[in-house]
């Protein structure tokens, strides 16, 4: 099957979902509905995998309530909480098509942005988004800031927002991936991993709504702790699978020109630009890929 975008046709995806779940029962259904929903018309076939990370409520007895009505819904149990990076690898492991998505199960995503990054599938490999403006309390803000700072400069790996929960890219990578990551690093092991195959990655800015429901867990200390002794094995990994590569930004934009570095970001920067926004001009001057 194809589908028309701007003039041209490209064929539709097969498309595995991903969303890691812990404590979400007031959230998952309407997630995985809303996921449903956004890419009804645009796939050739879908599979939601919600992978139920060591939950303590009803995460998992909701889900298995909406696959009873929604057969293209799964439920992987990854007994144990055992982290981010190990629940979105189990849901990795259970994809069977072609193109994988992932996303969380909170709602703070609302996923208007999915079927325009389908669409881009006809120009590029893959698409990582990163968030317009995040809805987070100040000190996640800032340490997500600080997170996408330190991960590229010590990977080499040079994106808006490195752990932005919207990514969509072939599964095949996953076949030479190696991803290993329990925490949080998973997503900056992900990048590595479409870097190391040289794909043409499109960035897309997406909504990012308040948590209505539910506890976050990212800004605890044993998960950032966890997190950046995993990217310490994975800037190893950067400097073995890129060599030199890591100060040419490995990853390319649309017109297949390996990307400059941004400037590093100096401490005050750091800690007041949410306030003074002075991370959203520097973003926009010194990230290339951009909306095309």
């Amino acid at each position: 099957m194809v589908a028309p975008v701007d003039g041209h046709t490209y064929a539709l995806p097969r498309l595995s979902i991903v969303l890691p779940a812990r404590d979400e029962e007031d959230n998952v259904a309407a997630v995985v509905r809303n996921v449903l929903d956004r890419v009804a018309s645009r796939v050739e076939a879908v599979e939601v995998i919600v992978v139920d990370d060591g939950s303590r409520d009803r995460t998992a007895e909701r889900v298995l309530h909406l696959s009873a009505e929604r057969p293209e819904v799964r439920l992987v149990v990854n007994s144990g909480a055992h982290g981010y990076g190990s629940a979105l690898r189990a849901g990795f492991d259970a994809a069977r098509f072609e193109w994988v998505f992932y996303t969380d199960a909170d709602g703070q995503f609302p996923l208007e942005e999915l079927p325009d990054a389908l669409s881009r599938l006809s120009r590029c490999d893959a698409v990582v988004g990163y968030r317009h403006h995040r809805a987070d309390p100040l000190p996640r803000r800032v340490l997500g800031r600080a997170w996408t700072v330190l991960v590229g400069r010590v990977t080499g790996l040079h994106v808006r927002d490195v752990n932005c929960a919207f990514k969509l890219f072939p599964r095949s990578i996953l076949d030479r991936a190696g991803l290993s990551s329990n925490g949080a690093a998973i997503s900056a092991e992900l990048l590595l991993a479409l870097a190391a195959d040289g794909l043409t990655v499109d960035e897309v800015g997406v909504e990012h709504r308040p948590r209505l429901r539910g506890d976050q867990t990212g800004a605890r200390a044993g998960v950032a702790i966890q997190a950046v002794a995993e990217l310490a094995a994975i800037s190893r990994r950067a400097r073995s699978v890129l060599g030199d590569r890591r100060d040419r930004r490995p990853m390319r934009r649309l017109g297949g020109d390996d990307l400059v570095p941004p400037r590093p970001l100096g401490l005050v920067e750091l800690l007041v630009g949410d306030s003074l926004e002075v991370f959203r001009g520097l973003e926009d001057s010194r990230n290339p890929f951009g909306d095309p």
